[in-house]
């Protein structure tokens, strides 16, 4: 996707063929266009050439005599309907800004036309079908520590809802966050069941869908370049008491290696100053793999983080593809629908039209930063690496930007990292056991540990698939358990483990292993007493039963008797 390339864009044709083509639907019922406009290429073309179509429809429709006042009253609805339509989409018309919580998207809405998928759209999602899983916070918060003390006091009473703070001190935007915190949310993102989002992802890979080069998005409402940028106007926040300072922790970073292709993931992002963040990479990304190879042609790199967009975004952030496969092609998998990007300002690189924030910058080669302590996913403090310095040179969002945050030693950090892991470990380790049923990385896990369910039909199969799954992915631990364990229990597994295991028999552990850089209990290679601590431990668990019919069946009420026994409650 060359720098300003549009698709369907340009044509001089885009004009009649929008005016034809509406034309033909419009004395058929108002109902008709209605599935008409579902068509994604309404707002492919210019918006100018979209807007002059509609209105030069609409005042032809209006004033034809022989039209009934039936379909005159369609004429003048679709025109204006489509108008707010392209405003929605665009975000400006005319010349004319609108606000993206102008109540014209709710009149779009109630009249059938669907909306673009982002945070907005998913918030509204959340409040609609699962408002349990919702809370607004509207005293006003301290960025520093209170934004994460009151995560914190939700997770202690076991409460994961998507949160939105809507006053933050010393800041005019609100604060949304929790968006990955449970498999409910990741589910209803995805409009699927708990144990279908691994499978989502999957089909979503396998049918990937290119995003399309558009002129303009709300992203751009407000383009700050230059002397102009000032990170600090963001509600940047501090999670733990010990960090060394503001964090963007869900920052999803675009860049583009030299060969051309794009690529996005989650790096976190110390706020140096109002114009320079750190990017730290951990070794073996595609990111550390394009910002290696740029340095060592001593080139700066193009990047952009994006905060804030529809949880499909951070899904994909975690695919773990080849390098060349743009993680953003998965995004529109899964909204099934082409994610729509518009050009940098002064960068050479696309991000996405309906994105909240987006921070253009360069990585420059050979300058570094200290970066830590930082409380990371495995809830302890990273201590202080040298990384990467972004100097910032624009930043553009909409007018009311919703900043969005990831809780560092949350389990959303986890839920969120664990699923291009699930996606990949359950593609391969089906290859290799077909009986393999399902697999989760639970939260309490911190991504180590894994669960396999697996439909057992000989001896040993339990082994074999604890030694794949370790073998697949750097997991320090590894539980198989039958079909029969519900593996989204953490109750239920440990219960498998005391009943169906013999720790002499059903363990084996396997030494002298790399786990992650950031293992607290890693030691230092055998040959050496001393030295960086980088190794670890693996641990195997089979805990499923024998094929013995004499083993002891599970006790429990008839099943067909437990949910009509609570129907008269």
């Amino acid at each position: 996707m060359a720098r300003g390339h549009a698709i369907d864009g340009g044509s001089s044709s885009t004009h009649e063929q929008i005016r034809r083509d509406l034309s033909c639907c419009l004395n058929t019922g108002f109902e008709n266009f209605i599935d008409k406009a579902r068509r994604p290429y309404w707002t492919r073309g210019t918006p100018d050439e979209t807007i002059k179509a509609v209105r030069d429809l609409g005042e032809t429709h209006n004033g034809a005599p022989t039209q009934s006042p039936d379909t005159r009253k369609i004429g003048v609805d679709v025109r204006r309907m489509m108008l707010q339509r392209i405003m929605i989409m665009r975000g400006r018309v005319v010349g004319k800004t609108v606000n993206s919580n102008h109540n014209i998207r709710q009149d779009c809405v109630s009249r059938g036309f669907p909306m673009t998928k982002d945070l907005r759209n998913f918030i509204e999602a959340v409040t609609k079908k699962a408002p349990e899983q919702f809370l607004t916070i509207r005293q006003e918060v301290c960025p520093k520590w209170e934004l994460s003390s009151i995560q914190k006091q939700l997770e202690n009473e076991n409460k994961f809802p998507l949160i939105l703070f809507e006053r933050v001190r010393g800041h005019d935007m609100k604060v949304v966050t929790n968006l990955f915190s449970s498999r409910r949310l990741l589910a209803l993102a995805l409009d699927t069941t708990v144990e279908s989002v691994a499978g989502r992802l999957m089909e979503a890979r396998r049918n990937r869908i290119k995003p399309v080069m558009v002129h303009k998005g709300p992203v751009k409402d407000v383009i700050i370049i230059g002397d102009k940028v000032d990170l600090k106007k963001l509600p940047v926040v501090t999670h733990c008491e010990k960090d060394v300072g503001p964090y963007i922790t869900a920052g999803i970073m675009i860049t583009r290696d030299l060969g051309g292709s794009l690529n996005a993931g989650i790096y976190r992002n110390r706020l140096l100053s109002s114009d320079r963040l750190t990017a730290n990479f951990a070794p073996l990304t595609h990111a550390a793999q394009i910002a290696d190879k740029a340095e060592a042609e001593g080139k700066e790199l193009d990047a952009a983080i994006v905060v804030g967009h529809h949880p499909a975004m951070g899904i994909c952030s975690q695919f773990r593809g080849q390098l060349g496969e743009f993680e953003l092609e998965v995004m529109g998998g899964l909204l099934g629908e082409p994610v729509e990007m518009v050009p940098c300002e002064t960068i050479d690189l696309p991000v996405p039209a309906d994105a909240e924030i987006v921070i253009e910058g360069k990585i420059k080669p050979g300058v570094r930063d200290v970066d830590g302590p930082f409380g990371d996913y495995w809830l302890y403090y990273a201590q202080p690496v040298s990384a990467r310095v972004f100097e910032v040179t624009a930043i553009t969002h909409r007018y009311d930007a919703i900043y969005h945050d990831i809780y560092s030693v949350g389990p959303e950090h986890v839920i969120l990292f664990s699923l291009g892991m699930e996606e990949v470990v359950l593609t391969q380790l089906r290859q290799i056991i077909p009986q393999v049923k399902a697999i989760n990385i639970p939260p309490s896990g911190v991504t180590e540990l894994v669960y396999v369910q697996i439909k057992k039909d000989c001896e040993g199969l339990g082994v074999n698939a604890a030694l794949a799954a370790l073998g697949i992915m750097r997991f320090k631990c590894a539980i198989v358990v039958d079909e029969d364990i519900d593996i989204y229990d953490d109750r239920k597994v440990v219960w498998a483990v005391m009943t169906r295991t013999q720790p002499d028999r059903s363990f084996f552990t396997v030494q002298g292993s790399y786990v992650s850089r950031t293992d607290p209990a890693a030691y230092p290679p055998w040959q050496r007493l001393t030295g960086q601590a980088i190794l670890s431990t693996r641990l195997g668990v089979d805990a499923t039963k024998p094929l013995d019919a004499n083993f002891p069946e599970v006790a429990e009420p008839p099943r067909s008797m437990w949910a009509e026994a609570t129907k008269s409650w």
